[in-house]
């Protein structure tokens, strides 16, 4: 069911690229594709999905599960799933996405066009998230927002609306995703490790708005916020989770 979504807004995306232009649409389509890097990628797939850097109250989760799924971004529980899977086997055979697998590369072919494996139970944050109501709401519906949000952008506008609104933002988000796994991991082995070959990239940290500092994540991996010296490798995303005051940090992390 994946597929289709995916499908679907790259058919949008090729079709209305050469018939519309809306100017006013355009400059909305750019503002939500900045929020789907941002917020979507960056704060509440990896951040919070992924490491639970924070929590949130129940009207914010579903506020920001509920932007996770608009972007077609599948399921919560399994985007952890595979996360874990990375930060446990970095680089190694079981990394579901590291350039230096060769079955990686098939990465942007597998998002469009697999399903994800079975959701495991053994980590800790996945336990704990397969109890929360909020949760398990959006990985039952993880195909049905999408397809409602472009029915619903379909029938309130026209298609011009669901690629504006939908296909641009959700293929920011998936340049995001891209970045961070290529760029994340596209260095020679650092000097701490054999075979994690995370490293922390200024290019990356550019064109991800805020997520360059992959080998000091993989260090600290539920760390809010990584300082760092050079001010091109400044961690705005842990700045803007630290001043957002409806998200709940532990003084611990």
């Amino acid at each position: 069911m994946l597929k289709l979504v995916h499908l679907t807004i790259l058919i949008s995306f090729l079709s209305q690229a050469s018939i519309y232009h809306r100017a006013d649409f355009l400059y909305i389509s750019l503002i939500l594709g900045v929020l789907a890097i941002v917020f979507g990628v960056n704060v509440v797939a990896h951040r919070y999905i992924g490491h639970e850097s924070f929590q949130a109250s129940g009207p914010i989760t579903c506020i920001l599960l509920g932007w996770f799924s608009y972007l077609g971004l599948d399921s919560p529980i399994f985007y952890n799933q595979l996360h874990q899977r990375h930060h446990f086997n970095s680089d190694r055979l079981g990394d579901p996405h590291s350039p230096h697998q060769r079955s990686a590369w098939l990465l942007p072919l597998r998002i469009f066009f697999l399903k994800f494996p079975p959701v495991p139970i053994h980590f800790r944050i996945l336990k704990r998230q397969l109890r929360r109501p909020y949760f398990k709401f959006f990985h039952r519906w993880r195909y049905g927002i999408p397809f409602l949000a472009m029915f619903l952008l379909a029938s309130l506008g026209s298609l011009s609306a669901v690629f504006y609104f939908m296909t641009v933002p959700s293929l920011f988000a998936l340049f995001g995703q891209l970045m961070q796994v290529f760029l994340g991991h596209a260095s020679r082995l650092n000097s701490q490790s054999t075979q994690d070959r995370s490293s922390d990239s200024v290019l990356m940290n550019l064109l991800t708005l805020g997520e360059g500092l992959h080998h000091s994540h993989h260090i600290h991996p539920r760390r809010i916020f990584q300082k760092m010296d050079n001010p091109l490798l400044f961690d705005f995303t842990g700045w803007l989770i630290l001043k957002i005051p409806f998200f709940q940090k532990d003084s611990k992390i």
